[in-house]
């Protein structure tokens, strides 16, 4: 079997076997017992260096090297080279302009999805939306953020947060609350369910106003 430009991927003692049908799984990494436990020592200590310098130089947290999605690129670019062969970088990174379209997109795809199912849910009377405001004091930046809890036909709970929105208005009374949070809802078409919806909230007179 040969891969990309000629290589041939029989040649290298690292087997690698990956699987695309679910894109959560990591990459399953065997390394064979020709490779030396002192050839992965060399190579994990010329990674340290690697990693200390992009770290200092681009100021990266030093969180990211234990980033589970950090973990799954290295794994993916293994299994690249193992098909591949030795290339460059910039032949499989894409650039920041194509990254962030596709950012987009799945954020897009992704409120979809998530909007057919919250208005089941508070069509059938079990969802459950607890708003909340907090600030940044680095940015000096307030928002408005509000999480989803329903269950589904197999009465398994599920939480997950619809959206977090810069709150921009001068003051937190209970009107402009309402204006912002409308903002939030209308992403899922909620805005017209708000009497059919189950409020939870830290009873903050601004909230319970409405």
């Amino acid at each position: 079997m040969r891969g990309c430009d000629g290589f041939n991927p029989n040649q290298t003692s690292i087997l690698i076997s990956s699987t695309t049908a679910n894109p959560s799984q990591l990459i399953k990494t065997q390394i064979s017992p020709a490779l030396s436990n002192k050839n992965i020592g060399s190579h994990k200590q010329k990674m340290t260096h690697l990693l200390g310098e992009w770290i200092c130089s681009n100021i990266r947290p030093l969180s990211v090297v234990e980033d589970t999605g950090f973990k799954r690129i290295i794994e993916e670019a293994i299994s690249i080279g193992y098909t591949c062969g030795p290339i460059k970088a910039e032949s499989i990174l894409s650039s920041r302009k194509t990254v962030s379209k596709l950012i987009k997109s799945n954020a897009s795809s992704g409120r979809e999805q998530i909007k057919s199912v919250l208005l089941k849910a508070v069509r059938e009377r079990c969802l459950v939306l607890s708003p909340d405001i907090w600030s940044d004091a680095y940015r000096q930046q307030s928002y408005l953020g509000c999480t989803a809890h329903w269950t589904d036909d197999s009465w398994v709970l599920h939480s997950f947060e619809i959206f977090c929105i810069p709150f921009n208005t001068p003051n937190k009374k209970a009107p402009n609350v309402m204006k912002v949070l409308k903002e939030g809802l209308s992403i899922y078409d909620l805005v017209q369910y708000m009497k059919d919806i189950v409020w939870v909230s830290d009873r903050g007179s601004n909230i319970k106003k409405y």
